[in-house]
This record gives structure tokens, sequence and C-alpha cells, in this order.
């Protein structure tokens, strides 16, 4: 019975939320940021990669239209993420690379 019961609390979808609204258009994009985070969060190339992100999410309305590349670098440099490499943000055909786009591809399916 017991195991029924955990069963039954895993198969409920988990209420998503959006901690950042002032970022981000709603719980499924903060998601996808948070997946894309995790993948490039160690690569040797996280202007590359983050300018990526933020172009392709901004670009597919993820990202709100008012929330610019400076803010995205003010908001990135801050707890939790503290990246404190980033001075600017790439333009996406300076960033873009066929692994990346397949990489978000696949993670947003996912969601």
């Amino acid at each position: 019975e017991e195991t029924t019961v955990n069963v039954e609390s895993n198969s409920k979808p988990e209420k998503l939320v959006n901690p950042y609204p002032q970022v981000f258009s709603g719980p499924n994009a903060y998601q996808l940021f948070e997946k894309l985070h995790d993948t490039y969060k160690t690569t040797k190339t996280p202007l590359a990669d983050y300018s990526f992100i933020y172009r392709k999410m901004y670009e597919e309305g993820y990202i709100l239209e008012s929330f610019r590349p400076q803010m995205f670098i003010n908001w990135i440099s801050k707890v939790p993420y503290e990246r404190n490499d980033l001075d600017k943000i790439k333009t996406i055909g300076n960033c873009s690379t066929d692994g990346k786009i397949q990489t978000y591809n696949m993670i947003k399916k996912s969601l």
C-alpha cells in the first residue's frame, strides 16, 4: 500500500514555478534555462555558450523582450549562478554551432 502511495505521488506532475518572472516568459522557459545551464556551466567557452543560451531563448520568446543582454549579464553574475566571466553577449551568428542547436532542441523536446 505504501508503494502505491509513493507511485501516485511521483506520477503527479510537479508544479512548475518561475522564480524569475522578470527574465523568463514562464515556468517552462525557466526550466529550459536550468537544463541548459546544467549542460554548459562547466564548459571552457562560457561566453559563447551563455551568449547562445540568451540569444536562442530570447529569439524564441523564452526570455522576455524587455530583458536586454546587459541585464542578463548582471543577473547571471549573481546567486545562484555567479557567472562572472561574461562581459558581453555575442550575436547569435558568433556563438551558434550545430552541436549547440541540437543540444538546445533536444533539451527543449525533453521538457
